[in-house]
């Protein structure tokens, strides 16, 4: 995947409605990180409800170098127990190199909490996924642009599951809301007609609850899924090979004691059996995510 020049311009927004308009550059970077990245805090990528009903908004924050308007981007999700602010460092590192980084949070009572392993929570978090890569593209002139999809634990997980969907990932969930009487989205995204396609994936110590798992019955395993939810198993692991040309990199340390080092050597080569350029780097470490090895993986990825 090489670097191109002309992927079009990186810019920042705060937008509260779903317009499907190419988002503006109308919010100022409002934090310095360093000498050459400035970070848009608290764009909004989308709106809806929590589950009490009231309205809430979606925010990321976008860290980028003084002159990245041609820059790849990176969407990167964090893990369940954490926020935008736990993965700073990396957004920071990322953007020392050049890119576009797009740090994404979840409001407080929101899709991160509702993610018990059923068919509503699954279905808020791919909103969540969707609506953030489409404001990636959707920033400037951005839509021809690179886009490495990244995530943590529970965040890797559903970056799996949004990058594999690929250009599919709002209709396989519409189809599936219409059909049975499905979960219903809860986000309007504040870019609608952007594109959902990532060109590469990087799972940092993923949960891939819907493609392999802990053994037994357990609800972070596969077995689990296929027994309680066959339908819902059904729609995450039938991503698997839509995409056939995305680049995947798996991240997990050895001595990781929340998610085995090997549900990534289990999705490792599910993923090449199907077909995908996939590696998997492990590293001496728990459950965290090793930020220098992180930015490395990704700019191998953009300069291969």
């Amino acid at each position: 995947m090489a670097v191109l020049v002309a992927l079009g311009m990186v810019a920042a927004a705060a937008c509260g409605g779903g317009t499907g308009d190419a988002v503006e550059e109308s919010v100022p970077a409002s934090t310095a990180a360093g000498d050459a990245v400035t970070v848009a805090e608290d764009l909004v990528y989308a709106a809806g409800t929590q589950r009490n009903g009231r309205p809430v908004d979606w925010t990321l924050d976008l860290y980028r170098s003084g002159d990245a308007g041609d820059a790849p981007r990176v969407v990167f999700l964090h893990g369940g127990g954490g926020s935008k602010n736990t993965n700073a460092g990396l957004a920071r590192g990322l953007a020392e190199h050049g890119l576009a980084v797009y740090l994404i949070d979840y409001p407080k009572d929101s899709p991160e909490r509702a993610i018990a392993h059923n068919a509503d929570g699954f279905r808020a978090m791919a909103d969540t996924a969707m609506c953030a890569i489409r404001f990636a593209r959707g920033s400037g002139d951005g839509d021809g642009a690179l886009v490495v999809l990244g995530g943590f634990s529970k965040g890797a997980g559903l970056a799996a599951h949004a990058a594999l969907a690929g250009e599919d990932l709002g209709r396989l969930w519409e189809d599936y809301g219409e059909s049975g009487g499905g979960p219903q989205s809860r986000l309007d995204c504040t870019v609608t007609d952007a594109s959902t396609r990532v060109d590469a994936l990087v799972g940092v110590a993923g949960e891939y609850d819907a493609f392999v798992g802990l053994e037994g019955d357990h609800p972070h395993g596969q077995a689990f899924m296929q027994e309680h939810e066959p339908d819902l198993w059904s729609v995450l692991h039938g991503v698997v090979g839509t995409e056939a040309d995305l680049e995947v990199r798996l991240l997990h340390g050895e001595l990781d004691a929340i998610i085995p080092a090997e549900v990534s050597a289990d999705l490792a080569a599910l993923l090449t059996d199907a077909g995908y350029d996939v590696e998997l780097t492990r590293f001496t470490g728990g459950h965290d995510v090793p930020v220098e090895l992180t930015i490395e993986t990704v700019m191998d990825l953009l300069t291969e």
